[in-house]
């Protein structure tokens, strides 16, 4: 799902601080590469991967929906982001998970945040669905043939050229081109 600047930079503020140091941590951003090539993501299908985790981390999306939008966003198979979800949940979201319940929670003497919308889940939603994900449902397409296959499945025949040969050619007297003719 994609969402406005202003939903994000609004949600960010109510992080608390070691969440948003694990955003923007190196180790979190290695984390997210060394998954997507062990899933043999493509570098373009890393970073939706990661916008996707960011997405969670700040509330936006419910840990419930994150393998959904995974397979969604990807274009992946629904195993395949089952299984890439269990692994982020695994390396990113279970050792923030006490930071990420103090989403909405005053952080050392500051002041509390405003309540969020309606529309955001509260930090232990999101919590409880990063723990508990339900699977996601299978939606199996069959399978095209590449292009590849689809050409040779065919018989191809290249139409025929019929040519003229020297004996079919009318030759009148010979001429030579380099002679100049007597006017």
């Amino acid at each position: 799902m994609t969402y406005t600047q202003e939903q994000i930079d609004a949600q960010y503020q109510k992080l608390p601080t070691a969440v948003k140091h694990v955003i923007f941590a190196v180790t979190t951003a290695e984390k997210i590469f060394d998954t997507g090539q062990k899933y043999g993501l493509h570098i373009d299908q890393v970073g939706i991967l990661a916008d996707e985790v960011t997405y969670v981390m700040l509330g936006l999306t419910p840990a419930s929906q994150f393998p959904q939008e995974l397979q969604r966003g990807l274009g992946i198979g629904e195993n395949i982001a089952a299984a890439l979800g269990r692994d982020l949940n695994e390396a990113i979201f279970l050792p923030i998970r006490e930071e990420m319940q103090s989403i909405g929670k005053p952080d050392r003497g500051e002041l509390a945040p405003p309540t969020a919308p309606a529309s955001l889940p509260s930090a232990e939603q999101v919590l409880k669905e990063v723990e508990n994900p339900q699977p996601a449902q299978v939606l199996i397409k069959p399978a095209e043939p590449d292009l590849l296959e689809k050409k040779l499945a065919k018989t191809f025949v290249l139409p025929r050229v019929e040519s003229a040969t020297k004996e079919d050619i009318i030759v009148g007297p010979e001429v030579d081109p380099y002679r100049e003719m007597p006017q």
